[in-house]
């Protein structure tokens, strides 16, 4: 964010009007040009009542809220409807200029100036990469230790008494993927879209309420296979990232040895 100390967010409705359309009037491919897609409740601005949203509003609006998050910047949200979005300040556009913008600036604004390739920067950059290395094998081995025990829980669900059965075991890897966004934050902005998408998707079986104990038996069986399929996509994303990471770290160091010279 630029290190900036006041963002105001303007026009960040990420919801649908009271008529059910997503877009205004005169938007160029319609007012309801995203109105076919999958609806769901969130918190409404203000912090009463809900408003309906979709899964790439909602995305945004989570990603806007762990960037103000991690930032720590002072906030406003100057929108005056749609969803809220935690962690802002809810206040008037007006209110807010009138509070803010009291400074009288000196145009033309001073030019940035370029980044140049110093050994200062460099380094900087060469110390990121590796330490995002470190989170990925760390994130990497916390996933390995889940899968085997997801394994373990389907061969125990096949032969427990469904009656006493309580599958305890994804309280404890959503918990995880919580800590770990807080530690590996750098690995979980390529990651959070897959997860949120899946915590979206997995929500739809974690409603349905089973009449028979076989009923019981497949929704416990799926829900496992899903967190399965979930660490298994992780951990190849990762293995991904670490190859471009590698590459990456090797032309940094090359650049350096250059500068060297």
């Amino acid at each position: 964010m630029l290190e900036v100390q006041n963002i105001i967010l303007i026009g960040q409705d990420l919801s649908y009007d009271e008529s059910g359309f997503s877009h205004p009037k005169d938007y160029q491919h319609g007012q309801d040009f995203e109105s076919e897609s999958k609806k769901f409740s969130v918190l409404a601005y203000g912090g009463e009542g809900e408003v309906l949203t979709h899964n790439t509003w909602f995305l945004f609006k989570q990603n806007l809220e762990d960037m103000i998050l991690r930032q720590s910047p002072t906030c406003y949200n100057a929108t005056e409807g749609g969803a809220r979005i935690e962690h802002c300040i809810e206040k008037a556009f007006k209110s807010c200029c009138e509070e803010l913008l009291k400074e009288k600036l000196k145009r033309p604004f001073t030019p940035l100036t370029k980044p140049t390739n110093s050994k200062e920067l460099l380094q900087k950059a060469s110390e990121k990469i590796t330490l995002a290395q470190k989170h990925s094998k760390e994130f990497q081995a916390t996933l390995s230790h889940f899968h085997k025990r997801i394994q373990e829980e389907i061969i125990r669900l096949e032969s427990a008494n469904l009656k006493h059965y309580k599958l305890e075991l994804l309280d404890e890897i959503q918990n995880s993927l919580s800590q770990a966004k807080e530690k590996y934050y750098e690995l979980f902005e390529l990651l959070s879209p897959y997860i949120t998408q899946f915590k979206l998707n997995l929500a739809r079986i974690l409603v349905l309420n089973p009449r028979t104990l076989e009923d019981t038996f497949n929704k416990n069986l799926i829900l496992l296979r899903e967190n399965l399929k979930l660490i298994e996509f992780i951990f190849q994303a990762l293995q991904t990232l670490d190859l471009r990471l590698e590459n990456a770290l090797k032309l940094l160091e090359n650049t350096i040895k250059e500068n060297q010279c």
